[in-house]
């Protein structure tokens, strides 16, 4: 809800003058939604979170995690790391083929 584009919308064009058809619109939608899902999905299953980096689905983007550096050591693995340096995991749901992790930020598709 936070974010300033929703995922559909993707980058801000530069003219606002340009007219496409509901078709393409749909198109265009999906691709921003396909390119920004894929940007928050690590294709490797299990992963560590200390201190290493991810590629995602998205070609050329990967996901880093970092220590935080006043952390419980009893804590579970997840509570004591930023994905890429600002986000905050702050839930985890643990399924047959993998594991989803709750953020409290998105991960940038540039």
């Amino acid at each position: 809800m936070a974010l300033h584009r929703k995922p559909h919308q993707g980058p801000e064009t530069v003219s606002g003058d340009v007219t496409i058809s509901e078709e393409e619109f749909d198109s265009i939608s999906k691709r921003n939604v396909e390119k920004w899902i894929s940007a928050h999905i690590i294709p490797e299953s299990p992963i560590t979170l200390e201190s290493k980096t991810y590629p995602t689905l998205l070609h050329r983007k990967t996901v880093s995690f970092t220590a935080l550096p006043k952390s419980d050591p009893k804590a579970a693995e997840w509570t004591r790391v930023l994905v890429n340096g600002d986000v905050h995991i702050i839930g985890m749901k643990e399924a047959l083929n993998g594991v989803l992790y709750l953020i409290d930020g998105t991960v940038s598709v540039d």
